[in-house]
């Protein structure tokens, strides 16, 4: 295999990501349940809202519906970053925050026209949060309870997806083009179309949440702190299935469903306690550190939600596309180590489209550039205080092709606001930006000698 310009950008690319930025937003929100889950959504479906149940081809891989790999024409390599401003805003209080990380990576690898298969890394879950509680003790004075928490748990994933089915009819328009010609066409096109597909995951990462009591007395007490560091390894499970019906001439009609199954992930959690005093200058003065790790006790089990998504996508070749996706999380059976934790059922509404001016435009490249919009409603599995969280927003991004068309830049922002001011409780406004890099070519080719 030869070396080419966009071999070497993707080795450039791959770089940077393994040594790039990785850092977390904080938001209050994510102290719940395992942390913030994050969209499996690449760069494209982001800036089309999120939708992803209905979704393949024209070299798009989509993770959320692994029935999409069947449809994998080229092997494609892709890369994600994602970069997040957020103000956060109370009654009276407000404070900007910002962050980048790795978005995704993986390689899709079409086995057969058939068959294909996709392996990547994505974030599961992201944990940052940092709040106080500032209370007078008859006994101790002036105590600031704080509660902290950090941690990224990831997936690994390999996934396949096969076209079981494929319905095919003369080329002719229900064989009148036969019957005027006097002889029959041995060209045949695809009317109907069914794929399946699953993903096997490997969840893995550390959530650290800690506690700590300060005293303004700090001549008498010792400061205390507590850290929970809890550890997860296990396998995690999804399936797909798409099912795609020419329409008309270049119309296609897809519908596309999955299915997150639940899973009792296998986990340890460790406690750390410690003393301490504030240095003022440096490091917290740790005095005394007793490190609670039973190995037959810290063992326990995480019960992740059932998860079901559905959509719909109406298509014309590459010059637009169209679709809905609504999701839904059973979030009823969650439990963590014996703890349930006050989480309610979510759903979510998911809008998108796009739009490529000319598909054959020669000498007008913006006329082959694809414009994407979206929009989308979610609520939250948090109700805090008889209020139901929401989490909605706009989307629009580009997807600018190479001169050769094989390798694609997507870039996403989305526009979005999480939460409310009222009952005192947090509002999230945020602007978040996708960029992602597709590098498509032939690599597994079997070349043919004349």
């Amino acid at each position: 295999m030869r070396l080419n310009a966009s071999h070497s950008c993707l080795i450039v690319v791959f770089l940077l990501t393994i040594g790039g930025v990785s850092a977390q937003t904080t938001s209050p929100y994510s102290y719940f349940g395992i942390g913030d889950l994050q969209s499996t959504a690449y760069a494209a479906n982001r800036s089309m809202g999120g939708i992803a149940m209905a979704l393949s081809g024209q070299g798009l891989v989509n993770i959320s519906n692994p029935a999409s790999y069947a449809e994998n024409g080229f092997t494609t390599f892709n890369v994600g970053l994602r970069g997040k401003g957020v103000t956060q805003q109370t009654s009276t209080l407000s404070r900007n925050e910002f962050n980048a990380a790795l978005g995704y990576l993986s390689l899709a690898v079409p086995v057969s026209k058939k068959w294909g298969m996709n392996a990547g890394l994505i974030p599961f879950s992201d944990m940052s949060y940092d709040f106080a509680d500032l209370i007078i003790d008859s006994n101790f004075g002036e105590v600031n309870n704080r509660y902290s928490g950090i941690g990224t748990l990831y997936k690994a994933y390999l996934g396949s997806g096969v076209k079981v089915f494929s319905f095919k009819k003369s080329a002719g328009d229900n064989g009148q083009n036969e019957v005027l010609s006097g002889e029959k066409s041995d060209k045949q096109v695809e009317i109907q179309q069914l794929r399946i597909g699953a993903n096997v995951s490997y969840l893995f990462g550390k959530l650290e949440d800690t506690t700590s009591s300060e005293f303004a007395d700090s001549s008498n007490f010792f400061n205390v702190r507590k850290r929970q560091v809890t550890t997860i390894n296990d396998l995690v499970f999804d399936l797909g299935v798409q099912y795609s019906v020419k329409l008309k001439e270049d119309i296609w009609l897809t519908i596309g469903g999955s299915l997150d199954l639940s899973s009792q992930l296998n986990a340890k959690r460790n406690f750390i306690w410690e003393t301490y005093k504030k240095s003022g200058f440096g490091p917290d003065i740790v005095k005394d550190t007793l490190l609670i790790t039973d190995p037959d006790n810290n063992k326990g089990i995480i019960v992740t939600p059932t998860r079901i998504g559905t959509g719909f996508a109406i298509e014309n070749g590459k010059k637009w596309l169209i679709g809905m996706d609504f999701n839904f999380t059973d979030w009823s059976k969650y439990d963590s180590f014996g703890d349930d934790g006050p989480l309610n059922n979510s759903w979510e509404v998911r809008f998108g489209t796009q739009i490529m001016p000319d598909p054959k435009a020669v000498n007008n490249y913006w006329k082959i550039v694809n414009y994407r919009f979206g929009a989308y409603y979610t609520t939250e599995d948090v109700l805090l205080k008889n209020t139901t969280l929401a989490d909605y927003g706009v989307t629009i991004g580009l997807g600018l092709p190479s001169r050769n068309r094989l390798t694609n830049f997507n870039v996403s922002v989305e526009l979005g606001q999480k939460g409310t001011t009222d009952n005192n409780l947090i509002r999230e406004t945020y602007i978040q930006t996708t960029l992602g890099f597709a590098f498509n070519d032939r690599w597994f080719i079997k070349r043919k000698f004349f």
